[in-house]
């Protein structure tokens, strides 16, 4: 199947469609839209909780310019705090498609575009159901948002109403006893996010299993899409830890959904991709104790040494990195030309233990007589490491790829030999001469760390032995065009070196290629055919929809935003009719 194309990107479609009008959702300036008076009076029905579109880089354009303004908006955009606070704006510029950008030339009318319209800010269920119902009857494309952080467009829609679910924070401790989990839990509302939650968890002294970046939100997309952690070799995947979820389906009802009610709506929200099954409202994970843990660091350049010492100084790290998740530690490779950077995370170990696991391969560079630099901090707590290295990686960094990834068996790595070793070698050097962005990181979240788990995740994920992370750093402030043609290059240039040397190797849901052809196999595995059929149980209307999502071949955006039904035909007859 060939690759998506630009225009495709830019509507965040999976397929092409029949041109039929009455198909589609509903769209502003469509007879069919909603009128005013409507939206007062739903607006009246959810306690004036309806937030319209109003962009934040309105003020770097005419009519409204501000000079001032702009210029402070321009130094924060690439934050995810920016997007975070707002009902609509996404740390994925590409999928802002520029509607309203600070960085486009002032004169540059903004636009509502590619942003919803309007946004119910959720105090509870009854929002919920009182927006899916005002959007069914209406046609309207309904979106769910929390956060914004999110690289596959899941969280926006033009001419969308989304359910804003960024203020729903409680918080609770507790106890937690089933058939297959006893033990201390939190559950805590759809809009907490990672560092609320472990500094939460830290004055009962616990943690949880959460994200990497401090604003990521724990109950939307990064656990429904399995969510990866520092814990991971530890206590396994953040859908390994979910005990249970509040949701409200398709028909707006409200349920509860753990292994033993609606146990089929529990498998496929934990890991089976977000925006897809119902608007999760809350959701209850295993707490862990906060651990002791020590963070080291190796870093050495290819400046003063040949290029046979520095790759084979590469090269003899790979077969290191399982040792390091077998101890129960993460690790983050960032690998380029000028230099290397090697992050090793181990929860419960000392800073003697980690200087032990990580010395066999000090000794080897330096009998390569590559010179490099050794960190070894350890951290009383978890949360405290968290805080102190993670939280200092985050500012600026959001919509900066254009990328993918994809994983290494754990069985590949187990069996390498000299020839496989040089195939993993020469598939690295084609990422590094492309100056391609390569974060390899490593976890063991096998079966036998992971526990009595029943769930969604990609099966992939039980035999990882690493997870290729790439891509292309985009200029922000240059044409959309370029940016998207940085996405369409991500799978052709860089994922497929690595395909080629673990062809089954599949990929993380939440940080795919999201032009990814064969995206059933690649996202879901084995899964797809069950998952279908919860999302036919649930939602069969087709309330909701994410691209890439369970079932969003049945929808194609437009060009100009329109989400639309498809009648007939399959995505290459119809795109080579030109029927976009």
């Amino acid at each position: 199947m060939a690759r998506l194309s630009l225009v495709l990107l830019l509507a965040y479609t999976s397929a092409a469609y029949a041109a039929k009008p009455t198909v589609c959702r509903c769209y502003p300036d469509d007879p069919c839209w909603p009128k005013e008076s409507a939206w007062s009076v739903f607006n009246s029905t959810i306690g004036g909780r309806l937030v319209r579109t109003n962009p934040l880089a309105k003020v770097c354009h005419d009519p409204y310019y501000d000079a001032e303004s702009c210029e402070a908006l321009k130094a924060t955009w690439m934050n995810h705090e920016t997007h975070l606070r707002t009902s609509y704006s996404l740390g994925a510029p590409l999928y802002a498609n520029q509607s309203c950008d600070p960085f486009t030339p002032r004169d540059r009318p903004c636009t509502i575009g590619s942003y919803v319209q309007y946004a119910v800010n959720v105090s509870g269920p009854e929002d919920v159901s009182k927006t899916i119902e005002f959007a069914t009857a209406n046609n309207i494309r309904l979106v769910i948002r929390n956060t914004g952080h999110d690289y596959l467009g899941k969280s926006t829609g033009a001419g969308g109403l989304a359910v804003w679910m960024s203020h729903l924070k409680t918080l609770d401790f507790m106890d937690w006893q089933d058939a297959h989990y006893e033990g201390k839990a939190i559950k805590m509302g759809a809009g907490i996010l990672t560092r609320e939650v472990l500094a939460f968890a830290a004055e009962h002294d616990s943690t949880v299993v959460s994200g990497n970046c401090p604003t990521v939100g724990i109950a939307g997309g990064y656990i429904q899409g399995g969510g990866h952690s520092q814990l991971s070799s530890k206590f396994g995947l953040a859908a390994d830890n979910a005990l249970e979820y509040e949701v409200v389906d398709a028909s707006g009802r409200l349920l509860v959904c753990n292994r033993e009610q609606n146990a089929d709506l529990y498998w496929a929200l934990s890991g089976g991709g977000g925006g897809t099954y119902g608007v999760v409202l809350s959701v209850t994970v295993k707490a862990h104790p906060n651990m002791p843990t020590t963070f080291a660091l190796i870093e050495f350049a290819s400046e003063g040494i040949s290029q046979d010492a520095y790759f084979r100084a590469l090269e003899k790290f790979v077969p290191h990195t399982l040792a390091y998740t077998k101890a129960g530690c993460a690790l983050q490779w960032v690998v380029s030309h000028p230099g290397v950077q090697q992050m090793v995370t181990c929860p419960d170990m000392t800073a003697e233990q980690v200087e032990g696991l990580i010395g066999s391969y000090c000794d080897e560079l330096n009998m390569l007589q590559v010179k490099h630099k050794q960190q070894i901090i350890p951290f009383p707590r978890f949360s405290d490491f968290h805080s102190a290295i993670l939280g200092a990686f985050e500012k600026g960094q959001a919509g900066l790829l254009q990328g993918g990834s994809w994983f290494i068996p754990r069985s590949k790595l187990e069996n390498m030999d000299q020839k496989t070793s040089a195939e993993f070698m020469s598939a690295l050097k084609q990422l590094m001469d492309r100056n391609a962005v390569i974060a390899i990181l490593g976890f063991n979240p096998s079966f036998a760390i992971a526990g009595d788990v029943e769930n969604a995740v990609f099966p992939g994920w039980r035999d990882l032995g690493l997870d290729l992370v790439t891509g292309y750093l985009s200029n922000v402030s240059g044409p959309i065009s370029i940016m998207a043609k940085e996405a369409e290059r991500v799978g052709e240039e860089l994922i497929a070196p690595f395909q080629a040397f673990s062809p089954n190797g599949g990929t993380y849901l939440s940080e795919a290629d999201p032009l990814d052809p064969n995206w059933k196999k690649n996202y879901y595995g084995s899964n797809y055919d069950r998952l279908l059929s919860v999302k036919t149980k649930y939602d069969p209307e087709h309330v909701f929809y994410a691209p890439t999502g369970v079932r969003s071949d049945a929808w194609s955006v437009r060009p100009d935003g329109r989400l639309c039904r498809i009648i007939s035909g399959d995505y290459s007859e119809a795109y080579d009719k030109d029927e976009l």
